[in-house]
């Protein structure tokens, strides 16, 4: 929320989303061979976290298909932040 709150204020035109890296790994399997390549070293868990995030930043980027905006399907979205965020999801379980 703080990050969201300062990136706004320093970037006005930048685009935000958020991630939620654990449900992520459970529904996509293309995340989880991202995190799971031999080229990925083997890190903690809050590094994991936080590449599995960008992950899904660049999607949202890009407009990756099979890719969506959670928040398009709620009603009264509340930013503690103060500013609208995305939440950009894969669409389906692959």
């Amino acid at each position: 929320m703080l990050v969201a709150k300062l990136s706004r204020e320093q970037w006005p035109a930048a685009p935000l989303t958020e991630a939620h890296p654990k449900a992520l790994l459970r529904v996509s399997a293309a995340a989880l061979a991202f995190v799971s390549a031999p080229e990925f070293p083997e890190v903690g868990e809050h590094i994991r976290d936080a590449a599995l995030a960008a992950y899904a930043a660049h999607a949202f980027l890009t407009q990756a298909a099979g890719w969506h905006d959670l928040l398009l399907n709620e009603r009264s979205p509340f930013f503690p932040g103060g500013t609208e965020v995305a939440y950009w999801f894969p669409k389906q379980r692959t």
